[in-house]
């Protein structure tokens, strides 16, 4: 298992900034709950500042309410990040 980061937090409160800062200077990847959330749902939109503020994120909440698999193949990818045996930042 590899060294790891892991950044969580309430919506909008700076998460993605911070991961995107650390990873810059620790040169380690960076991996992503909110992108991946937006690939699995299959939403065209790109992941930018007050994105879970938009129309589009109720409609991922929505998705996520209706099929809990959602949620477990993000933690199946977070995990599956974690044992690459690289260095991750691991925002959720």
């Amino acid at each position: 298992m590899s060294d790891h980061i892991q950044i969580a937090g309430l919506t909008a409160c700076g998460k993605t900034t911070h991961s995107r800062i650390l990873s810059g200077e620790l040169g380690w990847n960076r991996f992503s709950a909110s992108e991946a959330l937006l690939w699995i749902t299959k939403n065209k939109t790109s992941y930018e500042t007050d994105f879970w503020l938009s129309k589009n994120a109720k409609e991922i909440e929505f998705a996520r309410n209706q099929d809990i698999e959602i949620d477990r193949l993000v933690d199946k990818m977070i995990i599956d990040k974690i044992c690459e045996n690289r260095p991750v930042i691991i925002e959720s």
